[in-house]
């Protein structure tokens, strides 16, 4: 049995935002609607936003002088996807101990570490001149196995005239 009950889930999104520190939340909030909409389990949903937010904020912080960045996420039965990608100057072959965490004092230097510590998988592509890649693989784990969400929270489309007043659905 599938996360939406029968057949396979399959959602795609794309995102093309601006290089400022603003797309960081809007990037990591539309994420985590979906999600919470397909009912990934709260504590794998808060990974992906760590990942997601760190992968999101070094494109601002070093793509240099190119105005745009995209964020696709690919969400299925077992996994999530993400690639966050940038068009700006990369910085060539990444250095091994780009992934480790760095010393408890230091201000900055955390983001592939923590992408790597909260995804399945973390790969990093740079070609200098033509931008970064970061491709992140997480396996979901679902609040309700089997159920598809029946109310998305804050979709209040058919608010208070979903129901009947016996509480049957119109037309039925």
């Amino acid at each position: 049995m599938t996360a939406m009950g029968s057949g396979e889930m399959r959602m795609q999104l794309v995102l093309a935002l601006p290089r400022e520190m603003a797309s960081v939340p809007v990037a990591r909030r539309t994420v985590t609607a979906a999600l919470k909409a397909a009912q990934v389990a709260p504590e794998c949903l808060n990974e992906v936003e760590v990942a997601l937010s760190e992968a999101c904020t070094n494109v601002v912080r070093h793509a240099g002088h190119h105005h745009s960045y995209e964020v696709g996420i690919s969400l299925g039965d077992d996994s999530l996807i993400m690639d966050i990608v940038d068009f700006g100057e990369g910085f060539g072959e990444p250095a091994p101990w780009w992934s480790d965490m760095p010393d408890i004092t230091a201000e900055s230097g955390r983001g592939m570490a923590l992408m790597r510590a909260f995804t399945d998988q973390a790969d990093f592509d740079s070609v200098t001149g033509d931008g970064v890649s970061v491709h992140l693989v997480k396996n979901l784990r679902w609040s309700s196995p089997g159920k598809v969400a029946a109310n998305v929270p804050g979709d209040d489309r058919l608010g208070s005239r979903a129901t009947s007043p016996k509480g049957h659905l119109p037309g039925r």
